[in-house]
C-alpha cells in the first residue's frame, strides 16, 4: 500500500459520508429546507475541507451549540427542545 494514512482515512471517511448524507436527506426535503446535522463522532474532524457545504465546528460546551442553533435557525419557527 502506497500510503497507509489514505488508506486508513478513507475506510473511515467513506461510511461516515454514507451516514451523514442519509442523516441529511432525512433533514433537508426541499431547496426551501435548512438543516444542521451535529455529529458526535471523532471522524467529522476528518470532513475538514472535503466538502464546501460542509461548515464544521467543533464545540466543547453545549451551550455554545445551542446558541449557534439558535442562530442558523433564527427565522425559522422556535423548537420548543432548544428554548
Amino acid at each position: 500500500m502506497e500510503n497507509p494514512t489514505l488508506a486508513l482515512n478513507f475506510e473511515q471517511i467513506v461510511p461516515l459520508m454514507q451516514l451523514i448524507t442519509q442523516a441529511l436527506g432525512r433533514t433537508v426535503r426541499s431547496q426551501n429546507d435548512k438543516g444542521a446535522l451535529v455529529l458526535l463522532d471523532y471522524r467529522a474532524e476528518l470532513l475538514r475541507g472535503l466538502d464546501r457545504e460542509f461548515i464544521i465546528t467543533k464545540y466543547t460546551n453545549l451551550e455554545l451549540l445551542k446558541s449557534d442553533l439558535h442562530e442558523f435557525f433564527k427565522d425559522y419557527p422556535v423548537i420548543e427542545e432548544l428554548k
